[in-house]
């Protein structure tokens, strides 16, 4: 009896649910002699069991939810033929400590790997567009992450609670930083922003109590409400090419009220 409930469409094979008892789970590259393509939305879901999982090279498309709930989950390959992660694909797999996504994918879905609390260590490739909603949120033993220079926007809630971030480089692909997108970083010292960042979105660094100076470029133009609230070590705030704050959309942000450091300018 199969291991695997599944879909052939076309010449390809779908792989449907996982009905196997195994810890340890090697997918099949083929079936009835065609290939495995895609693990479907909640194929894995909730397999609470399963340490590990091989994933054989002819997958491209791991889709909504796959693994979602694999509370044991230790160790998964992601083959080099895979575009596609879905959302929620390995969310709430508390045991995965480390995960290598191959350069060839280019969508990384909402909370991929949202507490994933155990999570160290990641690679994004230089495929990406988006750090989408969500995506490393809860994830409080993440040490470091590269982002790509490929990334336009980092979405709201992307790296909330990141909490053994001590610094940050944003590339200057960047240009916006959305809600709460690294909310409760409690650990982060240091954020180097985007010389072509323009709008910072509220409470997108708000308890990043250990931030001590941060930089702003000329091209910012909104920074949103509370975006910095209870930063409370904050000591200066610099203003890259400016005299002044005109044309810059700043108030309620808890930098300007005398409850941060003090603000200069380097025109």
């Amino acid at each position: 009896m199969s291991e695997f409930e599944y879909e052939k469409l076309i010449d390809e094979i779908h792989i449907k649910k996982y009905i196997g008892e195994k810890n340890v789970v090697e997918m099949p590259s083929e079936i009835k002699g065609c290939p495995v393509t895609y693990i479907c939305d909640k194929a894995f879901w909730k397999c609470k069991n399963i340490t590990s999982v091989t994933i054989p090279e002819s997958v491209v498309f791991i889709g909504k939810m796959a693994f979602e709930e694999c509370e044991s989950l230790e160790s998964i390959n992601i083959p080099k033929n895979v575009d596609v992660i879905g959302d929620f694909a390995f969310s709430h797999c508390k045991s995965l400590k480390s995960i290598v996504i191959p350069q060839n994918t280019d969508f990384i879905g909402e909370c991929v790997f949202s507490d994933c609390e155990n999570l160290e260590s990641v690679n994004l490739p230089e495929t990406l567009s988006c750090i989408k909603e969500g995506t490393f949120d809860l994830c409080e033993n993440l040490k470091s992450i590269t982002i790509p220079n490929t990334v336009t926007s980092i979405e709201k809630f992307a790296f909330a609670y990141c909490k053994q971030f001590t610094d940050i480089k944003i590339p200057d692909s960047v240009t916006s930083i959305g809600n709460s997108a690294f909310l409760c970083c409690t650990g982060l010292k240091s954020v180097t922003f985007s010389q072509n960042l323009t709008s910072i979105e509220e409470k997108a660094f708000i308890n990043c109590y250990n931030l001590t100076k941060i930089e702003f470029p000329a091209s910012v133009t909104y920074i949103g409400k509370d975006a910095f609230k209870a930063c409370t070590d904050l000591k200066e705030i610099i203003f890259k090419g400016r005299k002044n704050l005109d044309g810059i959309d700043i108030y309620d942000t808890w930098l300007t009220d005398g409850r941060h450091g003090k603000i200069f300018f380097e025109p």
